[in-house]
């Protein structure tokens, strides 16, 4: 699917301070819907009024667009090209871990500013985008084998976030199951997620239309029929069960329940055929909750922004904090449409990934931690009603899905960025994520 993405939209005001409608211009220059490839324009200025020149202005500039992959861009590139979303990805992970991202302006607004190591970042980029994952992790090997196995070192303790991501993408009978240890000792989750990610990416599902065989179970990697069926059963290593393995076995079984819950079919290539219609990003990811708020999500990017967790106490989790955000923005509601949304369910749900269970409003007081926040608001003419849109929100193991209709985009709040994708928070423990969807 061809996406068009703005940073930052400037339009002049008309006489008696109309917004002139840039739709017009914007269709004309958004990519086609088999076109991959991945611009990204440093500024462009264009009329309004003439959508085919902005197209031809698009397309000059994309044929002066320096290639990342083919050579070392320069610093005061235009515009900057990559193959396709994998490419550019690929080329943002290995300037994170070179530690020359910040540096290059065609990486902002892709970068987190909430995390400090190169091992956070990767971690929050990867989560983000986890069926990309096998496929950098193997196009990096082919070009600079010991690159990635220095990437996936560093993810740390984020590395069994990544692989519950990277395996919540993939339907069960895609992933080969991993080979039983050598020791008593389990895999580390950087190991299962190096195997993973190759075995996805040496691995094409196959298109099974109109069969009568049952679909294979989870962790089952579908067999050719000409192959023997007498395939010999791995060893059973003797002796008593360590509660460490106990563990293991207990994680990878929640892993599996979540990739269960949260099936999604590989959108297919060009050489992919497949007979199932690919779902939507959020099918699968857990109960949908029906909120006239749900926008209040958007308190989260206000959270990390403004480190709002580091400087107020909470007695619970960084859900307590965005909640008392999300409270106080509603205080600049008229009283009574405020008190029809106290009563609605996104704050026991809130509550809920608190722990706290629903039981009454967070207990975080934020004083004069919110004035920043409310400076900043002001300064981008960010209404109070830009955090109460309806829409579904979806809470699983490992994701939260804030699902919103495409008509009601506030324009402020884009401009602004406040809709734009948290990705993986650590001190909310989630992949946050926002869907636009059409009518």
């Amino acid at each position: 699917m061809s996406t068009l993405a703005i940073g930052t939209l400037r339009m002049p005001r008309r006489r008696g301070g109309a917004v002139p409608d840039p739709e017009p211009v914007l269709e004309a220059i958004v990519p086609r819907s088999q076109d991959h490839r991945v611009l990204i324009v440093r500024r462009l200025r264009v009329a309004l009024g003439d959508p085919a020149g902005a197209r031809d202005q698009v397309e000059a500039v994309r044929r002066r667009a320096d290639h990342p992959v083919a050579s070392a861009p320069r610093a005061d590139a235009e515009a900057i090209e990559f193959a396709d979303q994998v490419e550019a990805l690929l080329c943002l992970s290995r300037d994170v871990l070179a530690g020359v991202a910040h540096h290059r302006w065609w990486w902002a607004g892709r970068l987190p500013s909430y995390v400090r190591t190169p091992g956070e970042t990767l971690a929050t980029l990867w989560t983000g985008q986890p069926r990309l994952v096998p496929k950098v992790l193997a196009q990096w090997a082919a070009s600079i084998p010991d690159e990635p196995d220095r990437a996936l070192d560093a993810l740390g303790p984020s590395a069994s976030t990544v692989l519950a991501a990277v395996l919540a993408e993939f339907p069960a009978w895609a992933v080969p199951a991993l080979e039983p240890a050598a020791s008593d000792e389990p895999a580390s989750p950087v190991a299962q997620l190096r195997a993973v990610s190759a075995a996805i990416a040496g691995t094409r599902p196959p298109a099974r239309p109109c069969s009568t065989e049952p679909a294979p179970a989870a962790g089952q990697v579908p067999t050719d029929a000409s192959e023997p069926s007498d395939m010999p059963e791995p060893p059973v290593r003797p002796g008593p069960r360590s509660p460490l393995e106990s563990r293991h076995e207990a994680e990878i079984a929640d892993l599996d329940e979540e990739r269960q819950r949260r099936r999604i079919h590989a959108r297919p290539g060009d050489d992919e055929p497949t007979a199932v219609a690919p779902l939507s990003p959020w099918t699968g990811s857990g109960p949908a909750t029906e909120s006239q708020m749900a926008t209040l999500l958007y308190a989260i990017n206000l959270v990390r922004w403004f480190h709002l967790e580091e400087r107020v106490e909470s007695p619970g989790t960084a859900w307590a904090v965005v909640e008392a955000v999300g409270r106080n923005l509603l205080r600049g509601l008229p009283q009574v449409r405020r008190r029809t949304l106290l009563a609605d369910p996104l704050l026991p749900l809130l509550a809920d990934l608190d722990g706290r269970s629903g039981r009454g409003p967070t207990p975080v007081r934020l004083g004069a931690a919110m004035r920043p926040l409310h400076r900043w608001l002001a300064d981008h003419d960010v209404p109070a009603s830009a955090f109460t849109q309806p829409g579904r929100v979806l809470v699983s193991h490992t994701h939260v899905d804030a699902v919103l209709d495409l008509e009601l985009v506030d324009l402020a709040a884009r401009a602004s960025g406040l809709d734009q994708d948290p990705g993986w928070v650590p001190s909310l423990g989630r992949i946050v994520l926002f869907h636009f969807e059409g009518r």
